[in-house]
């Protein structure tokens, strides 16, 4: 083409908030705005937005036409060529390039069919992200090809069915044929379909847990990059590990499942397997805590029967237990596993994963809640508090209050434990030692702690790494909640 013009454009006039009243002089009535011709007067009229004259190449006689722009912020770009009846053309492509990065893009793979229904194990990824760009990935899994449910108005009142005319499930597809007067609400697949997972860290690429509440047979991923003119980031491809369940279905449930807070409690930890002829079974048990704190496993019983185990690992955050094997000929049976532990926040959550020892390298089987069994009746994995009252800082533990920081191995720091209550986020968090004057010794801790038990260690040592003098100190835990600041103070002696 010999003759073309190009036009660009920011914001409409109603974004930049002018009018033609503003850009023209009141009373003129001419060609105030400078439109080049007729095109460019209808494209203001028609589209209600001016479009600035960069460019206009009258003598073209190449087949590839390159314009540099201004390096301004542009939306809009219109390519305009006057009529050309003396030859036939046509565009072949028309790309635009610039420097620096989009602010928003957004990826969404498509619903993924693993065959049959997997343990989803760790999410790995590989990429790059400069310091000022952000990288959001998620997941869910189901056990069916789509995670919506679709339905149809049947216009008997405010009547909405899941089905079509013949009684058929609605299908995305079969949604799309109805009339647009017919199509009704679309709805998350909540009985087959988990919700989105929290966003993972960028920085875990390594390998993080899969948020997946059981086996699954269908995943999705979401990627939500956002970014500026100078850094951005780049994914090359996301992975994860799924191998074959240890047991067709696994529920399990908690009791009891309402207590006292900063109170060890005896828990009794059900689980119900459903274990078919081709399942391996499995033999270990891991409890985990979120918001509470484990302090030791007390007793098995399968069946109701007490039975030997193993204590693999006794933890505050994590519990594992061996136990003889279940496998199909101990299908439905209840595996029972006592405990002691406490909860510091309303829904402390004890989550449970079995695996087969025989067989390591295999994905850890979450357990599902559920009603696992008749005897009990909290069909839930989490444990609520039956009254929170106002405390947020709970017991201030100093093990005794009395250490002797001589450098000889034996009682060489002071141990100061303390419980958090109620915080649904973390919360500011400030450890500090003071002399009886309230001068500042040494300031042990400053950072953000959650619900639950946490341990610092003071060395002895004040603020310009010298030993204190021997005698007797302040030890202050303060946390910053919405409510204001809350503190616990104890008593600590040095001595040498």
């Amino acid at each position: 083409i010999e003759l073309f013009l190009i036009w660009t454009n920011t914001l409409t006039n109603e974004e930049a908030g002018i009018s033609s009243v503003d850009l023209c002089t009141a009373g003129r009535t001419d060609n105030c705005l400078g439109f080049i011709n007729r095109a460019h007067r209808d494209i203001y009229n028609r589209k209600n937005m001016y479009f600035n004259a960069l460019l206009e190449v009258k003598e073209n006689t190449r087949s590839t036409v390159e314009v540099e722009l201004t390096g301004e912020y542009i939306r809009r770009v219109v390519l305009f060529v006057p009529s050309q009846l003396t030859r036939d053309w046509e565009i072949a492509e028309f790309e635009i390039f610039a420097p620096g990065y989009v602010p928003n893009a957004s990826y969404l793979s498509n619903i993924l069919d693993l065959g049959k229904e997997v343990s989803l194990g760790e999410l790995r990824w590989s990429g790059t992200k400069d310091a000022e760009a952000a990288v959001n990935i998620r997941s869910r899994s189901g056990s069916d090809v789509d995670p919506n449910i679709y339905w149809r108005h049947t216009f008997r009142g405010d009547e909405q069915v899941s089905y079509d005319a013949r009684g058929n499930p609605l299908t995305l597809r079969a949604y799309g044929r109805l009339e647009i007067s017919e199509r009704g609400k679309i709805t998350r697949d909540a009985a087959n379909w988990d919700f989105w997972s929290k966003t993972y860290d960028f920085g875990d690429s390594v390998g993080t847990r899969w948020s997946a509440t059981k086996p699954r047979s269908f995943v999705q991923f979401e990627l939500d990059f956002q970014s500026n003119i100078a850094a951005g980031s780049r994914m090359n491809y996301v992975e994860f590990t799924a191998s074959p369940p240890a047991v067709t279905t696994l529920v399990g449930e908690i009791d009891p499942y309402q207590v006292e807070t900063a109170q060890v409690t005896h828990f009794t930890y059900a689980i119900r397997p459903t274990i078919g002829v081709d399942d391996p079974g499995f033999d270990h048990l891991e409890i985990s805590a979120q918001g509470g704190r484990l302090v030791s496993i007390d007793g098995v019983r399968i069946g109701g029967q007490e039975v030997a185990f193993e204590r693999v690992e006794e933890g505050a955050e994590r519990l594992v237990v061996g136990v003889p094997r279940l496998n199909v000929d101990r299908t439905e049976e209840v595996m029972e596993v006592i405990f002691s532990a406490e909860i510091f926040r309303y829904g402390a959550i004890f989550a449970g994963r079995v695996f087969d020892s025989e067989t390591p390298q295999e994905i850890w089987q979450p357990v599902q809640p559920g009603d696992a069994t008749a005897l009990r009746d909290g069909n839930t994995l989490s444990v609520q508090a039956l009254a929170l009252g106002t405390r947020v800082l709970g017991a201030l533990d100093l093990a005794g209050g009395v250490f002797t920081p001589n450098g000889d191995g034996v009682n060489d720091g002071l141990d100061i434990a303390y419980d958090l209550l109620k915080l649904v986020a973390p919360a500011p968090v400030v450890v500090e030692v003071r002399d009886l004057a309230g001068g500042l010794v040494r300031e042990v801790y400053n950072g953000l702690d959650a619900a639950g038990r946490h341990r610092r260690q003071w060395d002895g040592l004040d603020e310009r790494g010298q030993q204190v003098a021997p005698g007797v100190y302040i030890c202050r835990v303060e946390v910053e909640t919405e409510e204001g600041r809350r503190q616990r103070v104890g008593v600590v002696a040095v001595a040498y």
